[in-house]
């Protein structure tokens, strides 16, 4: 008994060691920031203007100064993952979180690039 009890526990630390070795190491600030570039790049641009991109939109407000405006993150995040609930139901803004169109770390990692705008 004492010898199957000791293969499990080794087994099973093995298995989290593996796990647990093998697992992404976490995204660095600047990486986040980058990513949350080509999101924004890829959602925002056709409707907003922003520092860096060519082709603007100019429907929706223009993206500067964000940390400021929104210095609550809580209420950005809430906007960009559902602005018809955030804001008003008919904004022609799209729920890019309730539609799944960004997972709650992309909007976090948008949040992340726009707080440097």
């Amino acid at each position: 008994m004492k010898k199957h009890t000791i293969r499990m526990f080794a087994i099973v630390f093995c298995s989290l060691y593996s796990l647990l070795s093998s697992a992404a190491p976490p995204a660095s600030p600047e990486a986040e920031i980058k990513e949350g570039q080509r999101l924004t790049l890829q959602f925002c641009q056709t409707c907003h203007a922003y520092q860096g991109t060519e082709q603007a939109g100019t429907v929706g407000p223009p993206l500067m100064g964000m940390k400021a405006r929104f210095p609550d993150r809580k209420k950005l995040y809430e906007i960009i993952y559902d602005p018809q609930v955030a804001l008003k139901a008919d904004t022609m803004m799209p729920p890019f979180g309730r539609n799944h169109l960004m997972e709650k770390d992309d909007i976090e990692k948008v949040i992340q690039f726009l707080y440097t705008l």
